[in-house]
C-alpha cells in the first residue's frame, strides 16, 4: 500500500502489476518451507498435512483474504489432501470449486479484477503447461533436461500467463503494448527469484546478521535491476 505511485504506473504501463499482488507463487513458497520443516522433523503423514493446511489458512488470513491468495489457498489445499490420500487431482475441478467457494462467500468480488486476473492467470498455465510438457515428453533429451524445467517451461508459463490476462488489462487500464509478453518473460523469473532470496535472508537471519546482510545485498542489486 505504501509503493510509490511512480513504481506502481510503471508496473502498470509494462502489465506486470500483478507482481505487486499476493498470489499463488507466495502459497506455494510458503507451502515448500513448512514441506522442508515436516520432512526435516519427520513428523507423521496426517500431522503434516494439518500443519501445511493450517499454514495456509493462516497466511491467507494475514493477506487479508485477497482472492488471488484465497484462490491460491484453496488449490493449494486440495493438491495437498489429493496427493495424501493418494488420489489424482483434477485441476479444471479444483479452479472451479475455488472459484465456487469466494463467489459464494463474496459474490461481487465476480467483478474484482484482482479474481478476473488471478483466475484467468491460473487457468491459462494450468490448462495450457501440461499440454506442452506432453509434446516435450516426446523428446528423450527434453524429457528430464535443465532446459525444459527452468528454461522453456517457465517461458511458456509466463507467455500463456499473459497472453490470458491481456483482454482483461486492455478492458480494465485500456492500454495495450506487445512489450507485455516480453516484459513479463523477463521479470517473472526475476521477481520469482527475489522472492526466494528474501525468504532466505529472513531465514539466515536468525542464525547470522551479517550473513543476512549479505544477502539482502544481492537482492538489493536484484531488486534495482528488476525496477
Amino acid at each position: 500500500r505504501q509503493i510509490p505511485e511512480e513504481i506502481y504506473e510503471m508496473f502498470t504501463k509494462t502489465g506486470t502489476l500483478h507482481l505487486l499482488a499476493v498470489s499463488g507463487f507466495n502459497v506455494g513458497v510458503i507451502v515448500l518451507f513448512l514441506l522442508a520443516i515436516v520432512k526435516l522433523l519427520r513428523i507423521p503423514k496426517w500431522i503434516n498435512l494439518i500443519i501445511l493446511l493450517s499454514g495456509i489458512l493462516i497466511f491467507s488470513f494475514i493477506t487479508n483474504n485477497q482472492p488471488s491468495v484465497v484462490r491460491a489457498s484453496i488449490m493449494a489445499a486440495l493438491f495437498l489432501l489429493a496427493f495424501y490420500i493418494e488420489r489424482e487431482p483434477n485441476f479444471v475441478n479444483i479452479i472451479a470449486f475455488a472459484a465456487l467457494v469466494i463467489l459464494f462467500y463474496s459474490p461481487l468480488a465476480f467483478f474484482d479484477v484482482s479474481f478476473q486476473l488471478s483466475f484467468a492467470a491460473t487457468f491459462g498455465i494450468g490448462y495450457m503447461v501440461p499440454k506442452l510438457d506432453d509434446i516435450l515428453v516426446h523428446h528423450s533429451w527434453l524429457k528430464r533436461g535443465i532446459i525444459k524445467n527452468w528454461l522453456i517451461i517457465p517461458t511458456f508459463a509466463s507467455i500463456v500467463a499473459t497472453l490470458f490476462t491481456i483482454p482483461i488489462n486492455a478492458y480494465y487500464f485500456n492500454q495495450f503494448s506487445a512489450i507485455i509478453i516480453l516484459s513479463n518473460m523477463v521479470l517473472i523469473p526475476l521477481t520469482g527469484l527475489a522472492v526466494i532470496i528474501g525468504c532466505l535472508a529472513s531465514i539466515l537471519g536468525i542464525i547470522s546478521l551479517g550473513l543476512a546482510q549479505i544477502i539482502s545485498a544481492v537482492n538489493w542489486l536484484l531488486l534495482t535491476l528488476i525496477l
